[in-house]
């Protein structure tokens, strides 16, 4: 990997940190997830709708962690995102939660990289893009499986979104 693209991808793992905490935490709130439960004692849904609401996020980014391994371009995998949505037609997943995530891919697209060449640039943002989609997998498994001490409310809910690295 070019070093300046190295370097351009260092400056960038804030921000994305940022966008994954800010992404994970408004799937969970869109879809309605209920971190921890399995067996359908929150939130009113029962049984395998439980399960299958909860894993949501981890099926869907290891998805598109795998279709970063087959893809040439990042318009591939915004068509991809497109695909999945029209496939929700119960509007329980990627309709409710797509369109925050391909104006993440645009960000993306639009950071860093003024002074690579055109190659070099394409490369960081896909790099950026694969980061993205690991950072949101920790940030849905924390949110995933984290509750206070003591409560039954997921912590995702009961304080706002969760403190990042440097508190913010």
């Amino acid at each position: 990997m070019n070093g300046n693209v190295t370097a351009e991808l260092q400056r960038q793992v804030d921000w994305l940190v940022q966008k994954a905490e800010e992404f994970g935490t408004y799937v969970m709130e869109a879809l309605q997830l209920n971190p921890g439960s399995r067996d359908g004692s929150e939130g009113g849904k029962s049984g395998r709708n439980a399960e299958r609401a909860n894993d949501f996020g981890k099926s869907q980014i290891e998805n598109l962690l795998a279709a970063m391994n087959h893809i040439t371009s990042l318009a591939e995998l915004e068509l991809f995102v497109r695909y999945q949505m029209g496939r929700d037609d119960k509007r329980q997943g990627w309709a409710k939660v797509g369109d925050r995530f391909l104006s993440i891919l645009q960000e993306i697209q639009h950071r860093g990289g003024e002074d690579l060449s055109e190659q070099d640039r394409r490369q960081l943002h896909r790099l950026m893009v694969n980061r993205f989609l690991l950072y949101w997998k920790w940030q849905h498994t924390y949110l995933s499986n984290r509750k206070p001490a003591g409560s039954a409310t997921p912590a995702w809910r009961s304080s706002g979104r969760p403190q990042g690295r440097y508190g913010r």
